[in-house]
């Protein structure tokens, strides 16, 4: 893989990401709802999303970057990741918030759950070791395609697969990039998939 084919599958995959796919790919599953939901009623829950999980983490970077709290946006040493991090469970957690008393539905606030409890993951990890955001995120889903399926019955074979592919591209990209060793490709996949088979066995 050419280094900048892999920069910008860094990008394309990048966990930043997910919370916004997550939703799309929930919207072109209707069968997985007991009710349909409107596209205008989607469009302005998915203008939250890209609000609170992609915009405001993006801006609160640029900001610090802005200030000098941060020296890229692609954050390479681990202690680079705090602030950053904190702003996005911090928006995440006001997102819930807004969503507390509406009739988003459920499988909507598992994606953000899920997300906001992998990022906590990542987040603890990262005091201890620079573990791929990336590939934890993609771990993550990747389980949570796989407990949906459990849940409401439905085998989406083609979709998991494409998820599995596109977590191999992820940690292949990273690698590449040299931003992380092999190790923490994969101990950033399992402890994300992990953390999601945990919190459907304990709920």
């Amino acid at each position: 893989m050419e280094t900048r084919i892999a920069r910008i599958l860094s990008y394309l995959l990048h966990p930043v990401l997910m919370p916004m796919i997550g939703f799309l790919w929930a919207y072109a599953q209707p069968s997985l709802f007991s009710r349909s939901i409107s596209l205008r009623a989607f469009l302005m829950i998915f203008a939250a999303v890209f609000i609170f999980t992609f915009l405001i983490p993006i801006v609160g970077s640029l900001l610090l970057i802005k200030t000098n709290r941060l020296k890229s946006i692609e954050m390479h040493q681990s202690s680079e990741r705090s602030v950053p991090l904190l702003i996005t469970g911090l928006s995440y957690m006001a997102l819930l918030y807004i969503f507390r008393n509406t009739a988003v539905p459920g499988l909507y606030l598992y994606i953000i759950y899920a997300a906001l409890i992998v990022l906590v993951t990542g987040m603890t990890m990262n005091v201890f070791w620079k573990v791929s955001l990336h590939t934890l995120a993609w771990g993550a889903a990747s389980c949570v395609l796989f407990f949906i399926a459990i849940n409401y019955a439905t085998a989406d074979l083609l979709t998991l697969t494409g998820v599995l592919i596109l977590s191999g591209l992820a940690g292949t990209a990273r690698l590449k990039l040299n931003a992380h060793s092999e190790a923490q490709i994969y101990t950033g996949y399992a402890a994300g998939a992990g953390i999601i088979m945990l919190l459907n066995l304990l709920l």
